[in-house]
């Protein structure tokens, strides 16, 4: 059984300068709704461009960001979320800075595998208004069995906030 992650009431994130802010946080420790984690604006300008690195060089990723790109941020208010493929029932995420093109890649997880025969579970909900991220499937690093896990954007990264074990349907 996946032992579930306590909320913290108070949350710091680091920011790129090394400076730390506390976030707003949910109003109560037990608050897991896209509400509860409002982005703090929405960014309305034209997209940079990516920022790419050499390692950016496996198949469909460049495409897959530029592509994403084009219909603006979609994520965290500035942020637009990329599910790249990595095979069937399986997606790699990067979430891309619409302000700066930075291209964050360091996920506190690996891959996300859902949506097959076995696995029948699987979706990655976000929105544009709120720092929210939630994935359901079976997740790298996270558990070897199906899960819905609840992420927080704190710019510049995920944080995990919770595991809950799903079973069954």
């Amino acid at each position: 059984m996946l032992p579930i992650v306590a909320l913290c009431a108070i949350q710091v994130c680091l920011l790129p300068s090394g400076y730390a802010r506390q976030s707003s946080g949910p109003p109560s420790a037990g608050c897991l709704r896209f509400g509860c984690y409002p982005a703090r604006v929405v960014f309305r300008g034209r997209p940079a461009k990516p920022r790419f690195k050499t390692e950016d060089n496996f198949p469909h990723f460049r495409e897959d960001v530029q592509f994403a790109l084009r219909k603006g941020p979609t994520f965290a208010g500035a942020q637009t979320l990329v599910e790249v493929a990595c095979g069937t029932g399986c997606a790699a995420i990067a979430v891309v800075d619409n302000r700066t093109g930075e291209i964050f890649r360091n996920t506190p997880f690996g891959e996300v595998h859902f949506g097959t025969p076995v696995n029948p579970y699987g979706k990655i909900s976000y929105r544009l208004n709120s720092r929210l991220l939630v994935i359901e499937g079976r997740i790298d690093g996270v558990s070897k069995t199906p899960v819905r896990a609840y992420y927080e954007w704190c710019d510049p990264g995920l944080r995990l906030l919770q595991a809950v074990p799903i079973g069954p349907r």
